[in-house]
């Protein structure tokens, strides 16, 4: 037998929360004078159905199936992997989305949800900028693995803030000629790396910066 007392002024209702197993219950509501009043039916809801569920948002290829964390919150409380839950994966080792099968176990049985996380490229690191006429060339470390190509993005400001982005194709190049630029001005520059799947690109993240001051 489980009793609880709860008073919502706000919206005049009276309402708990708690976990059960799976099954029927029976409920009786009793007013503030104990005076016993009409008997429920109560089905239990599965409380694997709204929980919050946490993980990382994007994991970086390592050419090996990928398993991030998750956590699985249900009514306030952690629930335990393998106790109240199982995990399986899908399309969890080359760069796109994975899917994450969350299947409840124990009380939470018969209960499934699922989420996503993006896998994104290794990113890269910038070799050298060799500062030319209104120009400079950046050389960058290639990545061909689960790569489609890269992205050179640079800025006179240190923040990055209004920077320019050129997209080099074919992820054997590792070299390119920023031109048309302003001269004796510094320049900051990032590279990082990128895949097309499905008409969505996924990005690696960017580089350290590195400066060069055009002549």
């Amino acid at each position: 037998l489980y009793s609880a007392t709860y008073y919502d002024k706000s919206t005049g209702t009276d309402s708990f929360t708690m976990g059960l197993k799976a099954g029927t219950y029976y409920v009786k509501v009793a007013n503030w004078t104990g005076a016993v009043g009409k008997t429920y039916t109560l089905r239990v809801d599965r409380a694997l159905a709204r929980a919050s569920i946490s993980t990382k948002a994007a994991a970086t290829y390592t050419g090996k199936s990928l398993k991030p964390s998750i956590k699985v919150k249900a009514g306030g409380v952690t629930l335990k992997k393998n106790r109240d839950y199982t995990l399986s994966y899908k399309n969890n080792k080359k760069v796109g989305v994975a899917t994450v099968t969350i299947k409840g176990k124990g009380q939470y049985a018969g209960a499934t949800r699922t989420c996503t996380f993006k896998i994104v490229p290794k990113g890269t690191a910038v070799k050298s900028v060799k500062a030319g006429k209104k120009s400079f060339t950046v050389k960058w470390k290639k990545q061909s693995k689960q790569t489609a190509g890269y992205q050179i993005r640079y800025s006179t400001s240190k923040s990055m803030k209004g920077a320019k982005t050129l997209t080099v194709s074919g992820a054997k190049k590792t070299t390119a000629k920023i031109k048309k630029l302003k001269a004796k001005k510094t320049y900051y520059v990032q590279v990082r790396t990128y895949k097309q799947v499905g008409g969505k690109n996924y990005c690696s993240e960017w580089s350290q910066k590195q400066k060069v001051k055009t002549q």
